[in-house]
């Protein structure tokens, strides 16, 4: 009888210590990401700042969506993406990029929030996400916050 009291005393013991160690994680991952995205929002708000250059990427929703993006002569990579999406704030900066270098492809930005049928229509149900667009058409797809080689490789595969 004491070994079970001195064992069910011992798991109890050992569960405090899972979930005390647990909470002292999520508390230490709390921390990094606000400190993470205080440094973001910093570097977000002195490149904003310091851009000079106009940017390059179009902003279409549903009224502007078929001319901008479907009747395109241009291959088009539309980003589907919200305000409140940390992945798209960081994508944000490649899509620019690849905008200002790549004269012969359209980047085109939609606001899922403000769009809910074209985001529907072309199953956005997870952002960011990036439709790759030709003479109307749908050729790829990518989805999360990928690096700019991975996304001109989708493009270019066309």
């Amino acid at each position: 009888m004491k070994e079970k009291i001195i064992l069910i005393v011992g798991v109890i013991a050992f569960a405090i210590i899972l979930v005390l160690a647990s909470e002292a994680m999520k508390n230490s991952e709390i921390n990094n990401l606000e400190n993470d995205n205080e440094i973001e929002n910093q570097n977000f708000n002195a490149n904003e700042n310091s851009n000079t250059e106009e940017s390059k990427v179009v902003y279409a929703n549903e009224n502007t969506f078929e001319a901008e993006v479907l009747n395109s002569d241009k291959v088009v990579l539309v980003d589907f993406y919200a305000d409140w999406c940390y992945p798209c704030r960081m994508l944000a900066p490649t899509l620019e990029k690849i905008a200002r270098e790549n004269t012969d492809i359209k980047v085109v930005k939609v606001n899922v929030d403000e769009n809910e049928t074209l985001a529907i229509e072309y199953g956005a149900t997870a952002i960011p996400l990036m439709v790759i667009i030709e003479n109307g058409q749908e050729k790829n797809r990518l989805s999360g916050a990928l690096p700019e080689s991975e996304i001109l490789q989708a493009i270019n595969i066309q």
